[in-house]
């Protein structure tokens, strides 16, 4: 898996949503840093990296409103992986953007 690859033994606590026809533990043991599930909700900046055209409507959307990045999936090698999470801004970037929507939805009123 490219992913994987691309992450073990980095200093990255990995997610990966496998999609619900595939099973998380068909790629064989993981490394500590990364774990595999069918679902996993997405309320922070990621890297996603669709499958399906549906999948690639919401990467787009994810890209467009800031929150993520979305290489093709032909582009989606362990360097091009490891350089859109870096890019992503990791963890302060996460908090950044969700601060800031949750302020702005604040101050519309849409909380």
């Amino acid at each position: 898996m490219t992913c994987v690859e691309a992450f073990a033994g980095e200093p990255y606590h990995v997610v990966l949503s496998a999609g619900r026809d595939v099973d998380p533990a068909g790629p064989g043991p993981l490394p500590a840093n990364v774990e595999a599930h069918r679902h996993v909700p997405q309320p922070a900046p990621m890297v996603a990296v669709p499958r399906t055209p549906e999948r690639r409507t919401t990467a787009d959307r994810l890209v467009e409103l800031g929150l993520g990045r979305s290489p093709a999936l032909v582009e989606a090698t362990p360097g091009r992986l490891r350089e859109a999470v870096r890019d992503a801004g990791g963890a302060p970037r996460a908090a950044d953007v969700i601060e800031a929507r949750l302020a702005a939805a604040a101050a519309t009123g849409a909380c």
